[in-house]
Formats: structure tokens, sequence, C-alpha cells
């Protein structure tokens, strides 16, 4: 007869293929079967072999007998790969990571192939670091911030894409500018260098308020190109003749504060103005002359230096002189004018002489 998974033995003790049937009925005929043996063959499946660097499969030399209990050999490994595993296909398949099995008659009857599989790892971590430069291009040794982020093994991820905002500075480069995830120690690693941003100081005479002649021109105070966080020195007081300047106040932002006359460079332009007051102590004088006695000529008789606003206007007050009686027809009179800042102004009254005969 035949079996499944067997064959016949005659050379077993005991078998006895043919004899005389006994009248006392005790014949007893016996064929012995062998169990068939296969082996157990372990192999990746076609779409981990473009992967690199996968441990060989393991070998198993061992003839299992049909039916006999198998154990699977365990799982082999690859650093950034999850492994899947062992298992068979065909109606007597094994399950993956089945710790044992029994052995069936094999398809091609000569072994049973269990097969593995690598699958990238969808959760590798890797890092980002964040490296705030300063602005005198120090270059800090222990990042201002870290991320951690989650990616699929040998994928390429590139560090722009993991740029973060950081008030007052701007992203620069990055070391390296690609990288590849994987969870061989170190790990991906992306350094991104930012750099302070930079802004303008704006200087500029108060809206609304009189630029007086003469103002200084504040082309030479602007500054363009300022890094943030540097230390800023306020310029130099505006001067105008004739007027008092208010000194430079921060009009915008509020984070910009002077302090012993300089300032942190902000995250924003920032914007100083002033304002000029008209001095109220400006020279400026009046005269008074006299027609002479024996020819149509003037000589000063008396004169005041007095002080006022610089570019109000200034009058001269009449004043009466016996046997003098006011000319206001006389050639340079001047009997108003502007408090110039260069205190020059004179005004000045003329006086002919009474005639009597």
């Amino acid at each position: 007869r035949t079996y499944a998974g067997f064959h016949l033995n005659d050379a077993v003790p005991g078998t006895l293929t043919e004899g005389t049937i006994t009248a006392d009925g005790q014949l007893v005929l016996r064929r012995y079967y062998d169990r068939d043996t296969y082996q157990v063959k372990y192999a990746y499946e076609a779409s981990s072999s473009s992967i690199s660097n996968l441990p060989l499969p393991p070998e198993d030399t061992t003839a299992y007998r049909y039916g006999a209990t198998v154990t699977v050999k365990p799982d082999v490994s690859r650093a950034d790969y999850d492994f899947i595993g062992w298992y068979s296909k065909g109606s007597s398949a094994v399950a993956a990571n089945t710790a044992t099995f029994t052995m069936p008659i094999p398809l091609n009857g000569q072994y049973v192939t269990l097969w593995g599989e690598f699958f990238a790892k969808s959760d590798v971590p890797f890092t980002i670091e964040h490296y705030l430069i300063g602005a005198d291009g120090t270059v800090p040794t222990v990042p201002y911030d870290v991320d951690q982020s989650h990616g699929v093994a040998g994928t390429t991820v590139q560090a722009a894409d993991y740029v973060l905002s950081f008030t007052g500075y701007v992203f620069d480069h990055a070391d390296p500018v690609q990288g590849v995830i994987t969870e061989v120690a170190p790990g991906l690693v992306l350094k991104l260098y930012y750099v302070p941003a930079t802004y303008n100081v704006i200087y500029k005479y108060e809206n609304g308020t009189l630029v007086p002649a003469g103002a200084t021109n504040l082309t030479s105070y602007q500054m363009s190109d300022v890094p943030y966080g540097t230390s800023v020195i306020v310029g130099a007081d505006a001067t105008a003749p004739g007027y008092i300047f208010s000194g430079w106040r921060v009009e915008a932002p509020v984070e910009a504060v002077v302090t012993g006359g300089q300032f942190t460079m902000p995250a924003s332009d920032v914007v100083l103005v002033g304002s000029f007051t008209a001095r109220t102590n400006t020279p400026y004088r009046i005269e008074y002359y006299w027609q002479n006695a024996n020819d149509n000529g003037y000589t000063l008789h008396e004169g005041q230096n007095l002080t006022g606003v610089t570019d109000a206007t200034a009058t001269i007050p009449v004043r009466t002189y016996a046997g003098f009686h006011l000319n206001s027809a006389a050639s340079g009179t001047l009997t108003e004018g502007t408090i110039t800042a260069d205190g020059q102004l004179v005004l000045r009254r003329y006086y002919d002489r009474d005639t009597y005969q």
C-alpha cells in the first residue's frame, strides 16, 4: 500500500510479506513504512533583495520526518528594519512568528521554504538642533533649542524643512543640508544655524515741530543693517543756532530702552526723534541816534543790549528827548525785526533836532 509521507521499508525486522495460511488462522503478514524526511530552507522575499548588508538566512541541515515537530530558527535583524518571518506559503502554511510547526509534505517533495521579509521602520527618531550665532559671529557649542522628529528609516530629509522662527534671527545654513534617517548610533542629527537679523536705526526731527535753519543734517546719523542684540550708541545731540535741542528719545519700539546713552538693538527698526526749542536769551540791540547840531549827519546817542526769543519779532520803543523829534523817515531806521540766532539784529531810531528862531 502507499501512504502520503511514508515509504515502504521491507528491511525492517518483523516484515513478513507472504506465508502459508495455517489451519489455526494464526498467519500474520506485516509491512513496515518509514516516514519520509524533508529539510527546511530559509530565504528572503524578493522585496528585500535590494536591501544591503542583510544577514545570511539561517541554515538548517536537519532531515525532519514527516509529522515531526520543527523548531523555527530565531528571527534575524537588520538595523532600520522590522523583520517579519519566518512563514511558509501554500496549503500547509506556517504563520509568521510561529515557534514550532509540524513537518508537512512539501509541495516540491524535498523541503519546506520559510520566508522572511524586511520593512523599513516607520517611526525612527532623528534630532534637529538649532544654534543661534552671536552678533560677533561666535558659534555656540550648545544648541539653543533641540527638536526631535520621526520618519521612515532610509528616507532622506531636508534640513530646510525644519527651520524654526526665533525672534531677531534668520536662518543662515544647515550642516548637513540633508540626511538619511537611521537608528544606527548616533542617528541622524541635523544642525541648523541662525544669524541675527538686521534692522535700521532711524533719526528724524519730531513731526509737527519747527526745524530751524542750520539744524544738523541727519543723513550721517542713519544706521542700516544693525544686527539684533547689538549695543547701539545714541548719536550726538543735533544743533541749530539759537535753539536748544531736546535730546534723542525713542519713538518706537517700546523694547528699545536707552540707558547710559545706548540701547540694545531689538527685533525691529528703531526710530529716534528730537525737537528744538528757541532760546530765550538770544542777544539783539537797540540804538538811538541824534542829529548833529552843525550838519545833517547822525551820531549814536545811546544804545542797549537786550535778549529775546530766537526768531521772534523785536521792536524798538519810541523815546522822547527834549529838543528832538522822531524822524521815522531817516535812512537806516529799523523799528522791528526778527531776532536772529547770530545775535546780529540791531534796531535803530533817528531823531532830528528841533529848530528855533
